[in-house]
């Protein structure tokens, strides 16, 4: 059994230099599956050559929520063509994010139910962002039939209940480890074992105590122990229930070879 990390934006420019480097040092890590995110029409090329690629490597694409304003129609007949792709397993990420300022909240929403009904009509799940929008997002998501994963999740112990009331998978990433993130680690506790994932959202999010550095897939590994001792229970336990559920929610893949 090996690591899985859930969302990782490998095609980052700042991968540019040394992406092979980074995938050798995530397979010495044992991180044998990767998800890779192209959230945004300009990465989508690579990422769905990369879900083409071979054992362990699958994708998810989508339009972030930051580019709602730049969104038009022919962009989502492209995500449509795309979203049939081999390797491509979901929708994502999308959602609300009205940390940064400006931000339109009616071109977000118009963006997120417009993707919701491309997913509902595919049948691929939601890989979705939130950033101080949880209230909006539930409510934009009721209803929502497909599998729906909440990236990044950043909230506490309520958020997470009402989330897992509708059963939606809790990715859990590098916060998690911040020694301020009790409310985080509180949520990672109380999580389902069928509903738990993990992350790296690299090259962002660095676990402590390499928060100040690049994140990349192999930190996963950091995470996850972290996670592991919150939940009192073995790395080795963790690292299949991950496994499981990410296969579960988007479908089976095998791990990167040796």
């Amino acid at each position: 059994m090996s690591w899985t990390d859930t969302h990782a934006h490998l095609f980052d420019p700042v991968f540019d230099q040394d992406r092979e480097d980074v995938l050798a040092r995530a397979k010495a890590a044992d991180v044998r599956r990767m998800v890779v995110v192209g959230c945004e029409p300009a990465a989508w090329e690579s990422v769905c050559a990369w879900a083409s690629g071979g054992p362990g490597q699958v994708a998810i694409i989508g339009i972030h929520p930051a580019q709602a304003q730049e969104t038009d129609a022919q962009d989502l007949l492209e995500l449509q063509r795309r979203l049939a792709e081999p390797g491509i397993r979901a929708l994502g990420e999308v959602g609300l994010d009205y940390h940064w300022t400006p931000y339109s909240a009616s071109a977000q929403r118009k963006l997120l139910d417009a993707q919701i009904a491309l997913a509902d009509q595919m049948g691929l799940p939601l890989v979705i962002h939130e950033r101080d929008a949880f209230a909006d997002l539930m409510t934009a998501l009721a209803g929502v039939e497909v599998p729906v994963v909440l990236h990044c999740f950043s909230h506490g112990a309520k958020e997470a209940e009402d989330a897992m009331a509708r059963g939606y998978y809790l990715s859990f990433a590098g916060p998690v480890t911040f020694p301020k993130s009790d409310q985080l680690r509180q949520a990672a506790r109380i999580c389902p074992s069928e509903r738990i994932l993990l992350e790296t959202d690299s090259p962002y999010l660095s676990p402590h105590p390499l928060r100040s550095r690049r994140n990349e897939p192999a930190q996963v590994a950091i995470t996850g122990e972290a996670v592991a001792l919150v939940r009192q229970v073995s790395p080795a336990t963790l690292m299949e229930t991950v496994a499981e559920n990410v296969q579960r929610v988007l479908g089976v893949f095998p791990e990167l070879p040796g």
